[in-house]
């Protein structure tokens, strides 16, 4: 394969073209995605984890009610739209279901007029929706960018990231919540959304699956495996190996009986 061959050829040159080859690896796309997710649930489970103290406990269950409802329904539809629209795209409309439950937060910080508790529940809504595009394509993703030898590694590398999540949101509301008291955190807000639109914007890093750089081991594999799927056009190869010794041949006929 003169695709397979080239990638595995250049991953050991010098210079400029073994730093693009490591960017097209999979541990490299499998980091990229891993950012991505720390990026936005950075924003997300730290709005989650404070949803009673930022929006009171009616509105945060009204949204959060809403937001696991959607979720369940468009789980039904998600890997249509994932395999209609390819999972990088899909993966960045699903991170855009999450910049409208921020922007809607932030509205309701800003005019604090009572219409603004629907679109809160609305954009609570709407991320259900992203967050079945967004959990389809990093799942497809996942598969896609793996040889199939390399499943554990690229699993450990894409949920470390993911859980510094919990880690870097939870010490950006100390030190926020330590040095701001307001009940309306637009900063608080602002800085979630910059985070979900860096999230959306690395997606275009994300390389398409089958241009990844797979090691020469893993392109001699495939091969092998090509090879061992086209063997049986052959005559030799076609014919089936008995699976049950021979039957033994019936016992013969006793002699007909004859009149007297």
């Amino acid at each position: 394969n003169p695709r397979t061959a080239g990638a595995a050829y250049t991953l050991h040159q010098p210079g400029g073209r073994t730093r693009k080859m490591r960017l097209r690896s999979a541990s490299c796309q499998i980091s990229i995605l891993g950012v991505i997710f720390l990026f936005i649930f950075t924003a997300y489970s730290t709005i989650q984890g404070f949803a009673s103290q930022l929006y009171g406990e009616a509105l945060a269950s009204e949204m959060e009610s809403t937001l696991y409802a959607t979720f369940t329904l468009a789980c039904f539809v998600a890997p249509a739209v994932t395999n209609t629209l390819g999972p990088r795209l899909t993966l960045f409309l699903g991170a855009l279901g999450y910049a409208a439950l921020v922007a809607a937060s932030l509205l309701l910080a800003i005019v604090g007029a009572p219409w603004c508790r629907g679109v809160v529940v609305l954009g609570g809504g709407v991320l259900g929706v992203g967050a079945a595009l967004l959990w389809t394509a990093q799942g497809r993703l996942m598969l896609e960018y793996s040889d199939g030898t390399d499943q554990g590694r690229l699993f450990a590398i894409f949920w470390a990231l993911f859980n510094c999540s919990s880690v870097v949101g939870g010490l950006l509301t100390f030190f926020y919540f330590s040095h701001h008291s307001e009940e309306a955190p637009v900063s608080l807000y602002l800085i979630f959304l910059g985070c979900i639109v860096l999230g959306g914007a690395a997606t275009a890093l994300l390389a398409p699956p089958h241009t990844i750089a797979r090691p020469a081991a893993s392109a001699s594999a495939s091969a092998e495996q090509r090879v061992a799927a086209a063997a049986p056009a052959t005559e030799d190869a076609a014919t089936p190996l008995p699976l049950l010794p021979p039957a033994a041949p019936p016992p013969p006929l006793p002699p007909p009986l004859r009149r007297r």
